[in-house]
């Protein structure tokens, strides 16, 4: 004989994760220069089909190849700073396609304008 107990509570679950460089202020990076001077951070959002999380959910991520977590008690965003290594900087959630890179100019490098 066999018993499955289906709840509500069965549904939830996160179904978009999501991770990206931002300024401090919360704003996306865009395309222009990035400032040694200006703070930056790493976003992390999940979202779920449902309004509440089940559980807590623990995202595992990596920047530049250094591991840290997270943990969610809710669903919604965390900022995380961030320092920026000269060259590229790479952020990608643990064990998913999620990733994303972005060039800082280190000390030195220029651009020539005519």
């Amino acid at each position: 004989m066999l018993f499955v107990n289906c709840s509500k509570d069965d549904d939830d679950q996160v179904i978009e994760q999501e991770i990206v460089f931002i300024n401090s202020d919360g704003t996306l990076i865009g395309d222009g220069c990035l400032d040694p001077k200006n703070e930056y951070a790493v976003q992390i959002t999940i979202k779920s089909n449902s309004e509440k999380l089940r559980s807590q959910e623990v995202i595992n991520y990596t920047v530049n190849g250094n591991l840290y977590s997270v943990t969610f008690t809710e669903l919604g965003t965390k900022k995380i700073p961030v320092n920026f290594i000269g060259g590229t900087n790479i952020i990608q959630v643990v064990n998913s396609d999620l990733e994303w890179s972005l060039y800082f100019p280190s000390q030195g490098d220029f651009e020539l304008v005519e």
